[in-house]
């Protein structure tokens, strides 16, 4: 069974690499909305957020006899398709006209995740890109009253899950008529 924590470990390690890979040190990959989260950091950050969770099969069943125990084992299992949305905050330099924008960033990002290594690495771990959607490219006003863009992208990620018990085998068969 693969945890979500699991999970976010490989995604933002997927990013983070794929950021160093691109020379882009000085940004870091964050799962947004924690817990203990005081706001946004002022600091150059990706931000990631769970947005949806589905089933996306019909949960398969499977007993095996355990001799050693004399029951069944019973495991089901089925796949899930996560959405996940990515944004960011990048500190633009404004007086360097070729400095990169949140909009670069969200793009590298979005390539990082539909690299072969990116793919590699989540398969490894037993997780699947199945698609990234378009970037969104929305306005807001910030803390100054300037109207500034927030692009993001949702992503999906599948993966399997299963849960296990024990069953009693079967020991003895009592035949009983009922009358109707």
């Amino acid at each position: 069974m693969i945890t979500e924590t699991a999970v976010w470990r490989v995604i933002i390690a997927v990013i983070n690499n794929g950021l160093i890979d691109q020379g882009i040190t000085g940004v870091k990959a964050k799962q947004s909305y924690q817990q203990t989260q005081q706001g946004t950091s002022s600091a150059d950050r990706v931000y990631l957020n769970k947005v949806t969770q589905r089933r996306i099969s019909h949960q398969s069943k499977e007993f095996k006899f355990n001799e050693i125990d004399d029951n069944f084992d019973h495991k089901e299992a089925y796949w899930l398709a996560v959405t996940y949305q990515l944004n960011a905050v990048i500190n633009q330099d404004l007086s360097d006209p070729d400095s990169m924008t949140v909009g670069d960033l969200v793009d590298i990002c979005g390539a990082i995740l539909q690299s072969t290594k990116a793919r590699k690495t989540l398969l490894e771990s037993g997780v699947g890109i199945l698609k990234i959607n378009d970037t969104r490219n929305p306005f807001f006003s910030d803390d100054s009253k300037q109207f500034v863009a927030e692009p993001s992208f949702d992503f999906v990620l599948t993966y399997n899950q299963s849960i296990s018990s024990k069953v009693p085998k079967i020991s003895a068969v009592e035949e009983t008529t009922i009358n109707l």
